[in-house]
């Protein structure tokens, strides 16, 4: 068998971040031993899940009300299958009954980054790469939980799955906590988001084009959770600073009168608007990731449901690199001050570096 490392993660999800954070580590992977490719798994449970007569109809119902946005998203979801087959290197299609295979082809086995820790989801004990030979080497990269504790149910199946692996990296601090309590593991680092793997001038190398899409001046929103006050604040510093509006919206949420609203971006497209925003304001975490690694203006607002877990990674990201002051958290416009981009860059630059030299370790023969 010949060295070769497979990568598991979700890289077949609609949505920017998980393609781009799946390209990132592929990317970096190969650079570092010369042969790395993602494991096309392919969750067959999930695409084939059924939905109630009940459920059809009012999915039905509200393609035609936002049918312009339907046919963007339509569009949107095309662009990304492109990227997948053409910008990443892909094995051949595998699926819970021949995902052992693998072990006769690979000798390292990457997990990560994403909820790929996430119990509740369809088949995730491939993610605890239970399917992988003893003498196999396994290792996560920035693998996240979902949750600040595992629930009862799936701690015994995290436990042993987890306890098996060689080296363990998580994305945040709730992360650690989890597997140094629950999991009973003391050697388990924080590792960035593999988007941070690669820097501003690869993105714009391998991906991003030298034409802005847009001509002119504007403030880029990207949102993916539900937004509280980031709106009302964005349309008034826009306003204020004279920019226009631009919104990428990661579903079919109703159009901002006034503003570009993008359904239908393709995953380099994507990027072009990010590289080239004077200000972005955000809820998401790669948004808030690509916002630092490119060196932009930004604010973020955290999640106001809370129930969910995803405020954690933004609040990780953000002490991690030094950015302070700016949450969005009321609709009044605050004080505005620069961010200390030297202290940021600096940060992130010893951050990916750790990242980097972690994978060197952990793929060492």
């Amino acid at each position: 068998m010949a060295n070769k490392t497979g990568i598991i993660t979700f890289h077949r999800a609609y949505n920017y971040g998980a393609l781009l954070q799946a390209y990132a580590l592929q990317n970096k992977v190969s650079e570092i031993t010369g042969n790395a490719e993602i494991i096309d798994f392919v969750n067959y449970v999930d695409v084939k899940k059924k939905e109630s007569f009940k459920r059809k109809l009012i999915l039905l119902a509200r393609e035609i009300l936002y049918l312009d946005r339907t046919l963007g998203y339509s569009k949107r979801k095309k662009k990304m299958d492109n990227f997948i087959n053409t910008k990443m290197k892909l094995s051949k299609p595998y699926d819970v009954n021949t995902i052992q295979e693998t072990n006769a082809i690979y000798d390292s086995f990457i997990v990560g980054s994403d909820q790929v820790w996430n119990m509740s989801f369809e088949n995730s004990d491939i993610y605890l790469l239970k399917f992988v030979n003893d003498t196999n080497k396994k290792i996560s990269y920035a693998a996240s939980f979902g949750y600040s504790r595992i629930p009862d149910q799936y701690l015994d199946l995290s436990i042993s799955g987890i306890k098996r692996f060689d080296n363990i990296a998580v994305r945040e601090t709730s992360g650690i906590d989890i597997v140094k309590e629950q999991i009973k593991r003391d050697d388990v680092v924080l590792t960035i988001d593999p988007t941070f793997l690669l820097t501003k001038k690869e993105w714009k190398d391998k991906l991003i084009s030298d034409t802005p899409i847009q001509k002119c001046k504007y403030l880029l929103v990207y949102l993916v959770t539900t937004q509280t006050n980031l709106l009302d604040y964005a349309k008034k510093y826009a306003a204020k600073h004279g920019l226009k509006l631009c919104i990428i919206y990661n579903g079919t949420e109703s159009k901002v009168k006034g503003a570009i609203n993008l359904y239908n971006l393709g995953v380099e497209e994507f990027l072009n608007y990010f590289y080239n925003a004077t200000t972005i304001m955000t809820t998401s975490f790669h948004g808030l990731a690509f916002s630092l690694n490119f060196n932009k203006n930004v604010y973020y607002e955290l999640n106001s449901n809370k129930k969910t877990n995803s405020n954690d990674r933004l609040i990780t990201l953000a002490a991690s690199l030094g950015l302070v002051d700016r949450e969005i958290t009321g609709t009044e416009l605050k004080e505005e001050k620069e961010i200390d981009w030297q202290l940021v860059n600096s940060n992130m630059e010893r951050i990916r570096n750790d990242g980097i030299n972690y994978l060197k370790n952990a793929l060492k023969k």
